[in-house]
């Protein structure tokens, strides 16, 4: 995330992307110790590309998080708040790629 704040998008897109890549090896080695951190991960990519407008992009890493984060324990699902946040935050910009995604994941309409 600081790379994101410090203006250098394309280097925090990039690590982001390796986080996502190692935590989903990870987390199908061992998905419940794991697979908070591909959430987090996820999130953590999705927002990056929403920091930089990149919106059609942040809808599936976002939208893949939403629905890792339905497979977690109840008490760690609060993430899910904001990642439908960050979701509605993409959709005006992008709203037939990330209603798309939406869709595919909750099997519901975004409400926005």
């Amino acid at each position: 995330m600081r790379l994101a704040e410090s203006g250098q998008g394309d280097k925090a897109v990039t690590v982001a992307r390796e986080a996502v890549r190692l935590r989903r090896q990870l987390a199908f080695t061992d998905q419940v110790t794991h697979l908070p951190g591909l959430v987090q991960s996820l999130t953590a990519l999705g927002d990056i590309l929403v920091r930089y407008k990149r919106y059609g992009e942040a809808a599936g890493p976002l939208t893949e998080a939403l629905a890792g984060s339905m497979e977690l324990p109840a008490g760690q699902r609060d993430i899910a708040v904001s990642i439908v946040s960050r979701l509605r935050h993409a959709y005006p910009a992008d709203p037939d790629t990330v209603a798309k995604r939406f869709r595919a994941v909750t099997g519901r309409e975004m409400s926005t």
